[in-house]
């Protein structure tokens, strides 16, 4: 974090450095640090005067084919997410799985269960607060409510964050840096799809507020004191969206206040008066409904996320390791990276990420290196303090990845892909601002033109791409969808749910049918009830002590649990999926009934699960007990049902003392 200091009059390290590494404006185009500013001019407007005299000169205008390529850019890198709101506007959506559960808490806001807190985690916490809620209430309630509002709010916090990047970038180093933070941006996004444009999850919509975040650090870091508000603002959507960015932030904020600190020694750092109480009003509106639940809660929600994070909440959780850590971090860096049109090596068998060896991670290494080395040659402070906020948040980054003790799933880590491109990024850009000293025209003048053509095609062989997984995304988000509505409707037309009625599972959820029916029948205004052993998921308001319900329907995604509890006494199919037709669906429950009791019998009840795969045979070779021929013929139909992409799917209703019980939690 030193400080290499200059003469005196306008710094060197002020300009944008980045002459080499994309687009073409003038040498004297300087990054104001002053504590005290105008806001800037429009691209290609009248610039305000300052309120006072200092020795940094004004940025010139932009020229007007500069404002052109600015606001073409930003439009190509936003296409995705313009035409994927466009296309989705008044459309009829039906969530499912985390989407449906979002999608209810946002209708919650402005009502007597307004969240407190962010959305939940299958460990029985919530991500720590509500600013995603609140911020999609607003098109939710524009959509009156209908689903799509929520699928639009998603994409339109995304463009949100886009646009800002493309303003303060603009702001700050006008076409040069506009078109590498654009770059970043689409480079990231062309590492996903469309599945992260479309799905209004937490994960996906807080995934460029982290390129936002780090932009904010590193201008505050150099003196522009303006952005405070907004990185208050953007780091706790960040932390409250999702509780995986709170390592991240903590480290760029660090390292902005440690900036801060050396630059005071040197010359003023003072932060306007208005730009304190903004910070201040900002942070306690969007903190205070944390720690009111917190003191409220038994236990309060920061709580349960101490107890989990650090290692309270039961023995058996082990660590990833640094290894993994790197290596997880480094996947990012190999030959044909993500970013460039590379795969991450992610299984496909259970969607966990497989870590390269920890060496890979030396490449980012020695890119911020290189960087680092080339900030002190020109003595640009504004580059090296890039360099040094990505390192420091790339450092704590792979100690996060290191100190992961779920599965490896990639949506805990989005970040790395942006962060990746960052490291590039800003040794790119500190070695451009090196090389451009040392240059002269008119070589200088065609190697800005090539790095700049260089940086476009990239951005824009990226973003090409998902356009066109947006633009021809068919009339479902997420694969469940369909079943769901199919289950809905006959729902509707055999179970009109005129009492409180008890909405359960049993077994997996991965298709999400139970969030969904529980969110279209508390749309339509139904009294649908959830156990309180998941209120943290669905709200309190909406849990119900089953002793006080006479009903309770079992939403069952798992073809063996459907054989199992449509034989139970007091059992009533209120909906089914029968992908292979109701005579073979027959033979498939009776087949499954049988080797079930088969199993038990042999003290292999826990060999049920295999009952639903197509090498189940496989599974159950050399069983005492266990009917070969049976299991053959069931693992044959099990083959033809995974090959129709249909659930063998239920919702079953019992009364509800002879119910299956809520299953357990982690």
């Amino acid at each position: 974090m030193a400080d290499p200091g200059t003469g005196p009059g306008p710094s060197a390290d002020d300009a944008p450095s980045a002459d080499l590494v994309t687009g073409s404006v003038t040498d004297s185009v300087t990054d104001s640090v002053t504590d005290v500013q105008a806001p800037d001019h429009p691209p290609g407007g009248r610039p305000h005067e300052r309120r006072r005299t200092g020795d940094t000169p004004e940025r010139p205008p932009a020229e007007r084919w500069q404002v052109v390529v600015a606001w073409v850019a930003t439009l190509v890198v936003a296409a995705p997410l313009i035409v994927g709101i466009v296309s989705w506007i008044g459309r009829d959506w039906l969530p499912v799985q985390d989407l449906a559960v979002l999608d209810l808490r946002v209708r919650d806001v402005g009502t007597s269960q307004t969240p407190l807190l962010g959305p939940y985690s299958r460990y029985t916490w919530s991500h720590p607060g509500p600013v995603l809620f609140w911020l999609l209430a607003v098109p939710s309630l524009l959509a009156g409510h209908a689903a799509w509002g929520t699928l639009v709010g998603g994409m339109a916090l995304q463009l949100w964050a886009v646009g800002w990047i493309a303003r303060t970038s603009w702001r700050a180093g006008r076409l040069p840096l506009l078109l590498t933070m654009l770059a970043v941006v689409a480079l990231s996004y062309g590492a996903t799809g469309s599945w992260l444009v479309l799905e209004p999850w937490n994960p996906h919509i807080a995934f460029p507020w982290f390129v936002l975040f780090v932009l904010l650090a590193w201008r505050l870091s150099v003196g522009e004191t303006r952005h405070l508000p907004g990185i208050v603002f953007v780091s706790t959507f960040l932390v409250q969206t999702h509780v995986g960015y709170a390592p991240l932030v903590a480290a760029g904020g660090l390292y902005v206040v440690g900036a801060g600190l050396v630059d005071r020694r040197a010359r003023p750092w003072s932060v306007a008066r208005r730009s304190w109480i903004a910070s201040a009003v900002i942070g306690v509106v969007l903190w205070l409904p944390v720690l009111v639940e917190q003191v409220t809660g038994d236990p309060g929600n920061l709580t349960l996320l101490w107890r989990f994070f650090t290692g309270h909440t039961g023995s058996g959780r082990h660590t990833a390791g640094l290894a993994t850590g790197a290596g997880l971090f480094g996947a990012q860096f190999t030959l044909l990276p993500p970013w460039l049109g590379g795969t991450d090596p992610v299984n496909e068998f259970d969607g966990t990420v497989a870590p390269v060896a920890a060496r890979w991670v030396l490449v980012p290494l020695a890119l911020l290196v290189v960087g680092w080395w080339a900030s002190r040659r020109s003595g640009r402070r504004a580059d090296h303090r890039w360099v040094e906020l990505v390192a420091v948040v790339s450092a704590v980054g792979v100690l996060a990845l290191s100190r992961i003790t779920d599965e490896l799933t990639p949506y805990l880590f989005y970040w790395r892909i942006p962060l990746a491109v960052l490291c590039l990024a800003s040794s790119a850009w500190a070695v451009g601002g090196w090389l451009s000293g040392r240059l002269h025209d008119p070589l200088r003048h065609r190697v800005k033109l090539a790095a700049g053509g260089v940086v476009g095609v990239l951005a824009v062989g990226a973003t090409v791409p998902l356009l066109v997984q947006v633009a021809t995304h068919g009339d479902t988000v997420f694969e469940f969808e369909g079943q769901a509505r199919q289950l809905l409707d006959q729902l509707e037309a055999a179970a009109p749910m005129t009492e409180p009625t008890i909405v359960r599972f049993d077994g997996t959820t991965l298709g999400g049918l139970h969030g969904a029916i529980v969110d279209a029948y508390d749309r339509a205004g139904a009294p649908v009830r959830i156990d309180p052993e998941l209120a943290f998921q669905f709200g309190d308001d909406r849990a119900a002590d089953p002793g006080t319900v006479d009903t309770a329907w079992v939403v069952v995604e798992d073809g063996r649990l459907v054989s199992d509890l449509t034989g139970r006494p007091g059992a009533e199919v209120l909906a089914r999926q029968e992908p292979l037709g109701p005579v073979k669906e027959a033979e498939i429950v009776e087949l499954q009934r049988t080797i079930a009791e088969q199993l038990r019998a042999a003290g292999r009840g826990d060999l049920e699960r295999a009952l639903d795969s197509p090498l189940v045979a496989f599974t159950l070779d050399g069983i005492p007990g266990v009917d070969t021929a049976a299991v053959g013929r069931l693992g044959d139909l099990n083959a033809e049902r995974e090959a129709t992409d249909r659930c063998r799917c239920a919702v079953i209703a019992f009364p509800t003392d002879q119910a299956p019980p809520v299953p357990r939690l982690p």
